[in-house]
């Protein structure tokens, strides 16, 4: 599906992205691991106590070194490409409360709730990636995005975006969609889009 909408100008585009790189460069990033820290200074980034500041040059590498465009693959093999112009539209995850139609009142999501969502979203064609759209609530916390990954790969054959809360989701969401595409060769099996929030050391 091809779209495009405007939000804000190529000028203030240009703005943030000048910022960002004042921000990598001057203030730095926390990266709480010594392994990724060790190589990034062998790379020639400056490393201080876990706080990694990235010049311009590096990060105008880094881009230059990303490929234009990828395929990412649902369940059943089939590519979707990613590029440029061509927009993949997807639904909120992580929600912890719904607007319950019945009740007209605002509460907690269920697990009946997430499958509801994640179906409706499979279903809906204009809608090419897949997410955990709200956690189930009424599960113990700690086994909330277990749940909530079982639920999404039961339902939808649609591609994953995910947004894990610490390593052992990361590690949990990674051999979940190894699994699901066992049965396809290795260069046709569905992928992850990870959403990341860095956080500034201020």
């Amino acid at each position: 599906m091809k779209s495009e909408y405007t939000v804000i100008r190529e000028e203030q585009i240009m703005r943030i992205h000048a910022t960002a790189l004042r921000v990598l460069s001057d203030v730095g990033m926390k990266i709480l691991n010594d392994n990724l820290c060790a190589a990034l200074s062998r790379k020639g980034l400056i490393v201080d106590d876990q706080l990694v500041r990235f010049p311009p040059e590096a990060v105008s590498s880094a881009l230059a070194a990303a490929p234009e465009s990828f395929s990412l693959f649902d369940r059943t093999g089939k590519a979707i490409e990613l590029k440029p112009g061509n927009t993949l539209p997807t639904v909120y995850s992580n929600a912890i409360k719904v607007w319950d139609w019945k009740s007209r009142q605002v509460r907690p999501s269920t697990k009946d709730d997430l499958t509801a969502c994640v179906r409706l979203a499979d279903a809906i064609d204009e809608i090419a990636i897949a997410c955990p759209v709200c956690l189930p609530g009424d599960v113990p916390k700690a086994d909330q995005m277990l749940h909530a990954m079982c639920v999404l790969m039961q339902n939808s054959i649609k591609p994953n975006e995910i947004a894990p809360q610490n390593l052992a989701e990361a590690v949990l969401w990674t051999e979940a969609a190894a699994i699901a595409g066992q049965d396809l060769p290795p260069e046709k099996r569905s992928g992850l889009l990870v959403l990341v929030s860095p956080t500034s050391p201020l």
